[in-house]
């Protein structure tokens, strides 16, 4: 069986649009928060890229640090957010919680 091909899928763009692309073209700075969130993504949802997805969830959040501070069980909700994503995530914000201490 052949995979479909969706004409919006970030394959298709040019590569100098394509978040990772841009990222490693440019600088970090040159990314909007959905281009950046569409990386940690990596990918869509079915009828949906990551750069949609990421913009979905930016408006539904406010913001990186809404998506950020958003609950596990909120998260768990969300279509195409799973649970790699969301420990990834939460692990962040464990360690934003505890002072980094360095070697010993």
């Amino acid at each position: 069986m052949q995979k479909k091909k969706y004409t919006h899928a970030i394959a298709n763009w040019p590569l100098e649009e394509r978040p990772r692309e841009k990222l490693i073209l440019k600088c970090p700075e040159s990314l909007s928060d959905a281009e950046l969130l569409a990386i940690f993504l990596r990918v869509g949802v079915k009828g949906k890229n990551a750069i949609v997805l990421a913009r979905e969830l930016l408006s539904r959040f406010g913001s990186l640090r809404g998506l950020y501070a958003a609950p596990v069980d909120e998260l768990q909700t969300v279509l195409g957010i799973g649970d790699a994503k969301i420990a990834v995530q939460s692990s962040h914000r464990d360690e934003q919680a505890v002072p980094y201490r360095g070697f010993p």
